[in-house]
């Protein structure tokens, strides 16, 4: 139940992290009307520290979130 419990939390701490950096923004395209955002450089953080469920579940999450 520990575990279980272990894996909840770091989906759910990640997931708002993903969802406070995508409000960041790092730069601009030239000649777009959208701008990089801070999210894209946690992503493949995520993706390393969490196994691939996890990660999914936490991008989605945080995605939903932003």
């Amino acid at each position: 139940m520990k575990i279980e419990s272990l894996k909840a939390a770091r989906i759910g701490v990640f997931a708002a992290l993903y969802a406070a950096l995508s409000l960041i923004p790092i730069s601009v395209f030239i000649g777009a009307p959208s701008f990089l955002t801070l999210n894209l450089i946690i992503t493949p953080v995520i993706a390393i520290l969490l196994s691939p469920f996890e990660a999914f579940l936490s991008s989605l999450f945080g995605g939903i979130i932003a």
